[in-house]
């Protein structure tokens, strides 16, 4: 499954940040303050925080669009960020497909055992790199002010 998800995301990701791209600058002006505000701190927050935007679970068409309306953001940047964060698609599918043929009990106690247990230790793992990368970009930013 893999082999079909994980390209066909990052190519329809790049399409509809060209889509973004293209919109109109009276489309952008309409948006909420406090989406420009965003925008802005995306802007500044360069590749780190797409990577860390790309890793979050939000719905592929607002933010693939959204993204492509900050004229700031290199498509190449963007497209980097894409493919790395969207990484995660791999392990989700893998990590799904364990835990299913956990639940209909495949496979060896074992093999659920280490399925299960395999997928709570991504999750944290993941989350802990989320966590410092926060950190990390927020010790930064103070130092920079």
């Amino acid at each position: 499954g893999i082999a079909i998800v994980y390209p066909s995301a990052v190519l329809g990701s790049c399409l509809a940040f060209k889509v973004g791209r293209s919109l109109p600058e009276r489309y952008r002006q309409r948006l909420p303050k406090v989406l420009l505000d965003l925008q802005g701190a995306v802007h500044q927050g360069g590749f780190t925080v797409l990577l860390l935007l790309r890793l979050t679970p939000m719905p592929f068409a607002f933010s693939n669009l959204f993204l492509g309306s900050i004229r700031g953001i290199p498509f190449m940047r963007y497209a980097c960020a894409t493919a790395l964060g969207f990484l995660r698609l791999s392990a989700n599918v893998f990590l799904g497909s364990q835990m299913a043929r956990a639940a209909e009990g495949q496979g060896s106690t074992m093999e659920r055992a280490i399925g299960i247990g395999g997928t709570v230790a991504f999750v944290a793992v993941i989350g802990n790199v989320g966590r410092l990368m926060l950190k990390r970009r927020a010790a930064a930013h103070a130092h920079t002010e």
